[in-house]
């Protein structure tokens, strides 16, 4: 994989200068002074724009030769809210930041959410020699500088792999409510209004009384059932198969279900994401029922 094989048409990119390639002892895009991680994050674009991460060239904070003056690692991040470093990097790795260069150093960051290492980490100055020097500036220490647009394609074959970033629950947090899938994000709204009515609703008279329900607040919410979503891998909890996000039948649509019909709260041990299909069709049943008439239908399907 290149690099050009991750970036679009329209995508900017950054460098940066950091002290080692991206990993899960540091899984945060960095900056001393909130102002300077808002204004950055003011411009930056999630899914779309990358950050050029190059080692410094200081032996003493650079510990590794191979990584001084290199090109380490290529970064997504989530810009829409700064956070504190210190809750989005293992602790220990926060710890030795502060003993090591004190405190008032990278305290805010946007976490990453994806990061690729660069092959063979080849040297800054030979490939991108024009944003190099500018990042050199010293009114650029501790920033990010935008890719000469002239540097571009040399940077584009350069070869990348992925990194397995583990994220704070803070940082997925952040990152789901600021999730860029427009349609995910319309079908979340849609269950979210459903729940919020069946609570309005509770107690009201409709031949008989509505039984009273519970459930988190919005963004609470939110964030539980994109919690869900990723657990289920994007498909029903009844019948394990996917539910998309857009199409024409109503029966396939993402729907909100109790586990429990019983329990009326809709908290995170109660509610998962199901068709609306399998959803009617479960009803009042327990899982156990649930599963016995689904192994029929499927022994029936064969």
């Amino acid at each position: 994989m290149k690099i050009r094989d991750i970036i679009q048409p329209d995508s900017r990119i950054y460098v940066k200068s950091e002290f080692g390639p991206m990993s899960n002892e540091w899984p945060a895009l960095s900056f001393s002074q909130k102002e300077t991680a808002k204004k950055f994050s003011n411009v930056f674009r999630r899914g779309k724009d990358f950050v050029i991460s190059i080692g410094t060239s200081n032996g003493s904070n650079t510990k590794d030769p191979a990584h001084r003056q290199s090109i380490l690692s290529v970064i997504s991040a989530e810009p829409r809210t700064p956070l504190e470093t210190k809750t989005i990097v293992p602790k220990d790795s926060w710890r030795y930041a502060v003993e090591e260069y004190g405190i008032g150093r990278w305290e805010w960051s946007l976490p990453v959410e994806k990061a690729f290492t660069v092959l063979n980490y080849p040297k800054a100055h030979e490939v991108i020699p024009q944003t190099y020097r500018q990042l050199g500036n010293p009114k650029y220490f501790g920033r990010c500088v935008e890719l000469s647009p002239a540097e571009m394609q040399s940077l584009l074959e350069l070869v990348i792999e992925p990194v397995d970033i583990q994220l704070t629950q803070e940082a997925q947090a952040a990152l789901d409510l600021n999730t860029t899938d427009e349609s995910l994000k319309k079908e979340f709204s849609r269950l979210i209004n459903l729940i919020i009515t069946d609570i309005k609703r509770a107690g009201e008279n409709r031949n008989g009384v509505y039984p009273p329900r519970r459930c988190p607040n919005i963004s609470d919410l939110f964030q539980l059932l994109m919690q869900r979503w990723r657990e289920q891998a994007g498909c029903c909890a009844l019948c394990e198969t996917p539910i998309p996000l857009e199409g024409t039948n109503f029966l396939l649509q993402m729907s909100r279900d109790r586990i429990d019909s019983e329990n009326k709260s809709y908290d995170f041990s109660n509610l998962q994401i199901t068709h609306l299909g399998c959803n009617l069709a479960k009803s009042e049943a327990t899982t156990e029922q649930w599963n016995e008439y689904l192994q029929v239908v499927r022994r029936s399907l064969e």
